[in-house]
């Protein structure tokens, strides 16, 4: 673990711990992205994990009956597109 400023998408400098994790996908493919979280006074629980997993997989959000849920597809197949 290490700490860092850093710079929010509100141009906000804030105090964060950065850990090294694996994120494993169907038990045969690692990732290793930094994982940052962010404690403050405006959100006290916040992390971000690191883009590189989501430019190897599909990636989509929804919120029917105002559950949300992260999908995550590895490997990639399609395009999504929620227009159709």
């Amino acid at each position: 673990m290490r700490e860092a400023y850093i710079n929010t998408a509100t141009d906000k400098n804030v105090f964060a711990r950065v850990y090294a994790g694996e994120i494993w996908i169907d038990d045969y493919v690692m990732f290793v992205p930094e994982i940052v979280e962010i404690t403050n006074d405006d959100n006290p629980h916040d992390f971000v994990v690191g883009m590189n997993i989501l430019r190897h997989s599909d990636f989509a959000v929804s919120n029917a009956n105002g559950k949300t849920v992260f999908t995550i597809r590895f490997p990639p197949r399609d395009r999504i597109d929620f227009i159709k």
